[in-house]
């Protein structure tokens, strides 16, 4: 009788152990899921799916004016994004850019680069170019040298109040460059 006792005591606390070990197991997997399921809002390179609703938007807004890659004559002089532009850098200088059109495609080039005192040198590298742009959205390719090597990273633009911000995210590191018009 003793030992059925101590038996059923036994399946009891196991019981009860299985109830509050299924418990916890269930709260370690809700908590840990979080992350996972915030994210699975963001692509393979780190830039939220937002960027691709917004694209999808700009899609379904064709009634507007659209400036692509491929830009006729009759635009060349009325896109939005063409003539120079400043970038300052934090500690490190400035930068102006020239955005004009080639082989009716728009192409960006670092003209002039400034260190912190303002000293100058004149500059005439290919920095980016133009994929597509529309409702002052748009999207491009900023080209990026680091240890030697040539990178084309996708970019995304925004145009507001004649600042354009130009993001990106280059192997993780997450930037947006504010570009003023001059």
């Amino acid at each position: 009788m003793l030992l059925v006792r101590f038996v059923s005591y036994l399946t009891a606390i196991v019981m009860s152990n299985i109830k509050l070990l299924s418990i916890s197991a269930l709260i370690i997997i809700v908590l840990a899921g979080i992350p996972h399921i915030l994210r699975s809002n963001t692509s393979d390179n780190g830039i939220l799916i937002i960027e691709d609703e917004i694209s999808e938007y700009i899609d379904s807004k064709s009634k507007s004016t659209k400036y692509d890659n491929n830009i006729s004559s009759d635009k060349k002089d009325t896109h939005p994004l063409l003539g120079r532009w400043k970038v300052d850098f934090e500690e490190e200088g400035s930068v102006i850019y020239e955005l004009k059109i080639e082989n009716e495609e728009l192409i960006g080039y670092s003209i002039a680069l400034f260190d912190v005192n303002g000293a100058s040198i004149p500059d005439q590298t290919k920095v980016f170019k133009l994929k597509s742009f529309k409702n002052n959205l748009g999207k491009g390719l900023y080209f990026m040298e680091y240890e030697g090597e040539n990178y084309e990273v996708p970019c995304q633009l925004k145009l507001e109040d004649g600042i354009l911000y130009v993001s990106y995210d280059y192997y993780g590191y997450k930037n947006i460059e504010r570009w003023e018009l001059q």
